[in-house]
């Protein structure tokens, strides 16, 4: 699992991991929720989930816990059923309450006498690098003349970070108190 303010490289570290460990699949929730979103791609079932919650999630908030939940777990029942048993997940958890689903699904899966392995990683970046990296990549699609991102938008990344702060930093410290 890796964790990190947007902007922080979750992706960029999940990619290099891929290459290192083909075998392993990078499950991002940003990448989840943007094909959901578009209507496009192997996410796009999930539009109807996240369709109510566009313009929330845009402005910089995160899906709620149980529509984020219900579509990983979609999505690691599907790839499991074709084989893939190395997950590395990019944005998620992101609450307590997804890290406790999370650990009752790892429960199950040892229960069944099968092996887990879990690493908690956190790229810890100041929140100005967080904006920095937002607005440059803001600035290239602009540039570039295409859409950009709107969790990209100013108002969005502060909103995006105070929902970090709010809800995935009390999850991080939860994490390090109990040595994970």
């Amino acid at each position: 699992f890796l964790h990190g303010r947007g902007g922080s490289g979750k992706d960029t570290q999940a990619e290099l991991l891929t290459k290192k460990f083909p075998e392993a699949i990078r499950l991002s929730t940003g990448d989840m929720y943007r094909g959901a979103r578009s209507n496009t791609g192997e996410y796009a079932q999930f539009y109807s989930m996240v369709a109510p919650y566009i313009q929330y999630v845009d402005s910089g908030h995160f899906l709620p816990n149980r529509v984020i939940l219900h579509m990983v777990n979609e999505v690691v029942v599907l790839k499991s059923a074709e084989g893939i048993s190395k997950f590395i997940f990019t944005g998620f958890p992101r609450t307590n309450e997804q890290l406790d689903v999370i650990d009752e699904w790892i429960k199950s899966i040892k229960d069944s006498k099968r092996e887990v392995q879990v690493n908690n990683i956190c790229y810890a970046v100041l929140e100005q690098h967080a904006r920095n990296r937002s607005e440059n990549r803001r600035l290239a699609h602009e540039e570039l003349r295409i859409p950009f991102r709107a969790d990209d938008n100013p108002t969005a990344v502060e909103n995006k970070l105070r929902s970090y702060n709010d809800l995935t930093l009390p999850m991080l410290k939860r994490l390090s108190n109990e040595g994970r």
